[in-house]
């Protein structure tokens, strides 16, 4: 498959992207880079490139987010792309992506962060501790801005393996519960993720 979505850390994606440009041969002249979120506009101007036949090989590399009618426009080029047009997208959250566009790319899951995931879980102890405190949930909130949903879920496993504290361990349960069917349908329909995380902590 020519399509690739990598979720990770910027860091771990921009070295990726780097050992597969160097493992598969392309050059300079056939890499397209898009630093910025990516608008319809972009998406018309990769629409009018791909129009002509393309020589070699051409890599279209999307380092930020898409806006919901960029990703449409660029499913057509995706369902119709030739064996030589390849498209990378990459964020640290995997439900940044339409449903309809991660179908259609090989999902690389790039080693997780073990700060963040500490960090998430120290958010989510302390929500637990202010007995679901609205701002102790804000700060998870905010935090979890930038990481996948599915992060909650290895953070609350943690959670409740290790307390020793029956009502906390009752609660992590709960929460774990609540968590999988809710990320779950996050991703399907599109959900907001702040009233996903409320739900799960309230």
């Amino acid at each position: 498959m020519n399509n690739l979505f990598l979720v990770g850390d910027s860091s771990l994606v921009n070295e990726y992207i780097d050992r597969y440009l160097r493992e598969n041969f392309f050059t300079p002249f056939e890499i397209d880079f898009f630093d910025d979120p990516i608008k319809i506009e972009d998406a018309r101007n990769i629409k009018s490139i791909l129009s002509y036949k393309i020589p070699s090989k051409k890599i279209f590399i999307f380092k930020n987010t898409c806006t919901v009618e960029a990703q449409n426009a660029l499913l057509k080029n995706m369902e119709d792309a030739v064996d030589n047009v390849f498209f990378i997208f990459s964020s640290v959250k995997e439900d940044s992506l339409l449903p309809t566009v991660r179908s259609r790319c090989q999902i690389v899951r790039l080693a997780t962060d073990f700060t963040s995931n500490a960090k998430i879980t120290e958010f989510i102890r302390n929500v637990c501790e202010r007995d679901n405190d609205w701002a102790a949930i804000d700060d998870l909130i905010t935090f979890l801005d930038d990481h996948d949903l599915e992060d909650i879920v290895p953070a609350l496993r943690q959670l409740l393996t290790t307390s020793i504290d029956q009502k906390n361990v009752t609660r992590y349960f709960h929460y774990c519960k609540k968590s999988l069917p809710l990320i779950s349908l996050s991703k399907t329909n599109n959900m907001n993720r702040k009233i996903v995380i409320e739900s799960i902590f309230i």
